[in-house]
């Protein structure tokens, strides 16, 4: 075909258009050049000197696991769930960069806690990622959810909207009590400011 139509073309494959880019140069002239134009970024900072500028709050969350583990070792019999430990420090880092929030032991185990609501949203949507959805290949089929992924995707997509809608006006709070420049150099407020647009 690409031969016959050059090395940019476009089908229509069912409902939907594709754009094919065969030759190498056209490919490096999408990719490389027009990457910007074509590509749907972010407005939002998300490349390696974004984690570097973040170095910060993973070696304080390393820092307080640590001393949390020594003061935890200091009796003898207690017994110390390391996957649970974890999995409450990666959570902790990953928060405190997303959202600049960080949550205690209690509030991470306790089921109507927003960390909890917030930790079954990431697990649920991460399960969506991965599922087959009929109405993928069968576009006209959506209205019977026969699978009931549908459903379960808006309500994680409802749930998430309340936990961060909850954030964000928490966020404006604290702006608003503390002062606008002080909290500009705040992590969060990219993020916080890129939701508050939408």
């Amino acid at each position: 075909m690409a031969d016959r139509y050059g090395p940019i073309f476009s089908l229509r494959i069912g409902l939907r258009r594709l754009v094919v880019v065969t030759g190498s140069e056209a490919t490096r002239e999408c990719v490389v050049v027009n990457d910007r134009v074509l590509g749907t970024w972010p407005d939002i900072a998300v490349g390696s000197h974004c984690v570097e500028r973040l170095l910060h709050v993973r070696a304080f969350e390393i820092a307080s696991f640590m001393a949390d583990l020594l003061s935890r070792s200091q009796h003898d019999s207690l017994v110390i769930p390391f996957d649970k430990q974890f999995e409450h420090l990666t959570f902790n880092i990953n928060l405190r960069m997303i959202a600049g929030k960080k949550f205690s032991d209690a509030e991470f185990g306790m089921a109507s806690s927003d960390a909890c609501r917030f930790k079954k949203v990431i697990e649920d949507f991460l399960n969506l990622s991965g599922a087959f959805f009929l109405s993928d290949t069968i576009p006209w089929l959506e209205w019977a959810d026969i699978q009931g992924h549908v459903r379960v995707t808006k309500e994680t997509g409802k749930e998430l909207n309340y936990v961060l809608d909850k954030w964000l006006k928490e966020h404006i709070e604290r702006r608003k009590r503390r002062g606008r420049h002080e909290m500009d150099d705040e992590e969060a407020d990219n993020l916080w400011r890129f939701c508050s647009r939408g």
